[in-house]
């Protein structure tokens, strides 16, 4: 099986390994082992997106550009994953609230096969979305000042910062990955 995913990012990379193996250990048919093809790819849309809808549409675009780049190179996979992490902000009664989420979507490469998986959600303090929705800068920029660390959505992410590392960014794009490759390790309830 050749997976390729459309970042090089180290959690991501991670997360689609270690999603992979777990469904090899299932003896999935086709999942006897893979490949992993990386390559950076542009998502599309903002660098923090804050909607459901824009995660969403952040990953669906990475997998798909990252079918045509492999094209023209003339290299083929058998899935093709973009993950896309950000904020969904809701409005509610007692107030605007943000949260952590992770999207992913697997392609086969065909317009008709493809999967959305998403990751849990955080609820953000104020203190960090607050920069990011209401002053434009990228969560990436503000995790690392809040924390007083570098890079840190390349290691345990804002998920590590805010759970204290029982949740990483790694672990929350993998659980979005199981739930996304369902249809192509389930066959027999998604045919």
């Amino acid at each position: 099986m050749k997976i390729a995913v459309g970042s090089t990012r180290k959690p991501k990379i991670e997360a689609v390994i270690a999603a992979a193996e777990t469904i090899c250990n299932l003896g999935a048919p086709g999942w006897a082992s893979f490949d992993l093809i990386a390559r950076d790819v542009d998502s599309g849309v903002a660098s923090t997106p804050t909607s459901d809808m824009a995660l969403m549409l952040g990953a669906r675009n990475r997998a798909e550009r990252l079918a045509m780049i492999l094209d023209q190179e003339g290299v083929r996979a058998d899935l093709y994953i973009g993950l896309e992490g950000g904020l969904h902000v809701q409005n509610l009664d007692s107030g605007r609230i943000a949260l952590l989420r992770g999207w992913a979507y697997v392609s086969d490469g065909t317009d008709r096969n493809g999967s959305f998986g998403s990751s849990p959600s955080i609820q953000v303090p104020a203190d960090i979305a607050g920069p990011v929705l209401d002053g434009g800068l990228d969560l990436s920029d503000v995790i690392d000042q809040f924390s007083g660390r570098c890079d840190v959505r390349s290691n345990e992410g804002t998920w590590g910062i805010l759970t204290g590392d029982l949740i990483t960014r790694r672990r929350s794009f993998e659980m979005a990955l199981v739930a996304a490759l369902a249809p192509f390790y389930n066959h027999r309830l998604y045919s």
